[in-house]
């Protein structure tokens, strides 16, 4: 695993001309996926990662996902002076680094179908003046839908 995050860390320190303050998730402050149990569920039905004092909230919907920022009670904080991007690593090798926009004071957003979007795991950064905020999401593709046949009108 530390293997895995080295690489990923040299991939993403490369991209942002080597600054790794801002592109490496603090291992201590992120919630560990290989521990078991089930990821926490935050107020808008995301997956929640501690971060220091806060917590980031992932919440995937068709068009895209969104991001909170929340205090340790898990009520949600202004984004207003905050800034957010992060790299989505594909399962398959692939990276993206993602821009977040902000939604009035609420949250970021980016646009970004998820419907044929392959598992992918997101390394956040959220810059908020002095303080960084990261955190790690894993994003696994719900199951395709069956079609279920449609009883013909036919006798």
């Amino acid at each position: 695993m530390r293997l895995v995050w080295m690489i990923c860390l040299t991939l993403v320190w490369s991209s942002v001309g080597g600054n790794l303050a801002w592109a490496a998730p603090a291992l201590d402050a992120v919630t560990d996926p290989t521990k078991p149990g089930k990821p926490k569920k935050g107020p808008h039905g995301g997956q929640v990662s501690v971060a220091g004092d806060y917590q980031i909230e992932f919440v995937t919907e068709p068009a895209g996902f969104r991001l909170y920022i929340l205090n340790k009670d898990g009520q949600k904080l202004s984004v207003r002076t905050a800034e957010a991007a992060a790299t989505i690593m594909h399962s398959f090798g692939s990276r993206k680094m993602v821009k977040f926009q902000r939604y009035k004071d609420e949250y970021f957003f980016t646009s970004l179908p998820m419907q044929r979007t392959p598992d992918f795991t997101l390394y956040v950064k959220i810059r908020n003046g002095p303080v960084d905020l990261n955190a790690e999401f894993q994003y696994k593709m719900p199951p395709a839908k069956k079609n279920t046949p449609q009883p013909s009108s036919r006798p």
